[in-house]
């Protein structure tokens, strides 16, 4: 806005700016979340990678840890991951509605694209400016299909690594024989093995919509293909096809206002 200022500033203008190219908002709400989520997947593995150098079993050796040393490690470990758990469902509670509203939009965003690339952009037009209007408007819609993409399965490959992460301690725990350990140590392991089973239920999900995992790209594309076939299929019919008139004399006035 202070490069290139606009005439007037009013709600379209700031609509424009942020919603618009070059989807300011979109950009914030995905760079802030998988920041933070990134920040909390590297302590999670940093936490199992520091379990990897207890010692085998929990059992104390010559030249090695105590006993109580490493219960008293077993239980610092088992608090850290509750907390790191508990910072993961603070984040789903406070940013769960924005990232409801932000998965909502890029789909529907997604599906207008789609739609434009399908049944728009095919219309022929007669002049060259109009022609070269349209090829642009092919060149940005697929830019924008891409960006949106990107986002989306980055932030779903961030949820679903801190996932792998918060479980992926459990395989060292399957590995301690329990009956072997004393009292103590015993009851951190137990203690731990329940904290983890509780945790397993409670997963990062969009305000309690829908969890966000690697699932959600098969439940968007099937949606996605599922709506468009339906438009193929009913491409003749004349509400369509009065609607992609509409919709293409709708970008021929924003391009001219513009």
């Amino acid at each position: 806005m202070w490069l290139w200022s606009p005439a007037r500033l009013d709600f379209g203008t700031v609509v424009k700016y942020f919603f618009e190219i070059p989807c300011v908002m979109e950009f914030v709400v995905f760079a802030t979340a998988y920041f933070y989520l990134f920040n909390l997947g590297s302590r999670f593995d940093t936490l199992n990678r520091f379990c990897e150098w207890m010692p085998a079993g929990l059992v104390t050796a010559a030249g090695t840890w105590t006993q109580s040393e490493i219960t008293e490690t077993m239980e610092r470990v088992r608090l850290l991951h509750s907390k790191l758990c508990d910072l993961l469902r603070v984040f789903g509670f406070g940013y769960g509605g924005v990232l409801l509203c932000y998965f909502t939009f890029n789909f529907f965003d997604l599906l207008r694209n789609f739609y434009y690339l399908i049944h728009v952009s095919r219309y022929d037009s007669s002049s060259s400016a109009s022609s070269y209007n349209n090829s642009l408007n092919v060149i940005l819609t697929v830019a924008f299909c891409l960006q949106n993409v990107v986002f989306v399965v980055c932030l779903l490959i961030a949820v679903s690594w801190i996932n792998e992460k918060i479980i992926e301690i459990i395989s060292f725990l399957r590995l301690i024989h329990v009956s072997k350990l004393p009292i103590d140590t015993k009851l951190q392991v137990k203690l731990f093995m329940n904290q983890l089973s509780i945790f397993e239920w409670d997963q990062f999900s969009a305000f309690g919509f829908f969890h966000i995992n690697l699932r959600l790209i098969m439940s968007i594309f099937i949606l996605l293909t599922t709506t468009l076939a339906t438009s193929v299929q009913m491409k003749e019919h004349p509400y369509v096809v009065r609607f992609n008139n509409e919709y293409q004399s709708y970008l021929k006035f924003e391009y001219n206002m513009s």
